[in-house]
């Protein structure tokens, strides 16, 4: 589980270092857009251009930002105090949305499992090797993020 949480908070920070490098170049009011030099008699209309091109990037970007921190850096920051706890959730159950691209190599996958106990879907983010439908999995993870690791599949 230390991996998924190495990951998950690597995400994290990566999510608020932009976040604050966003925020910076918004205070500094500077256009980040130039679109480079041109003759005296079409400077005017390129000005407006890029006026407009800066505008739809840093709306572009407010909204980048704002899905990173809604998707990971609030989560990760909720699930803090039960990662260091070690206070995990556990689901048991048959996987019913599954991710098996890429069947032999470890990476983040996205499933969902029936528990077996509740009969409720569990959507986790899970880092392991491919992942079939019906496969039986007990699941580790973290609540808020839904991070975790399979402990073991039958």
């Amino acid at each position: 589980m230390e991996e998924v949480i190495v990951k998950l908070y690597a995400e994290v920070l990566l999510a608020v270092l932009f976040t604050i490098g966003y925020l910076v170049l918004l205070v500094q009011k500077r256009q980040w857009i130039h679109l480079g030099k041109v003759a005296p008699s079409k400077r005017q209309s390129l000005r407006k251009i890029e006026k407009r091109v800066d505008c739809v990037v840093k709306v572009v970007g407010g909204i980048c930002v704002i899905v990173m921190v809604v998707w990971r850096v609030i989560p990760g920051i909720l699930d803090f105090p039960n990662a260091m706890a070690g206070n995990y959730e556990y689901t048991t159950g048959e996987v019913v949305v599954w991710d098996y691209s890429r069947e032999t190599r470890k990476q983040a996958r996205s499933i969902e499992v029936l528990d077996s106990h509740t009969n409720e879907k569990v959507h986790v983010i899970v880092y392991s090797t491919g992942v079939h439908k019906e496969e039986h999995l007990k699941i580790t993870y973290l609540k808020n993020s839904r991070f975790g690791i399979i402990e073991e599949r039958w």
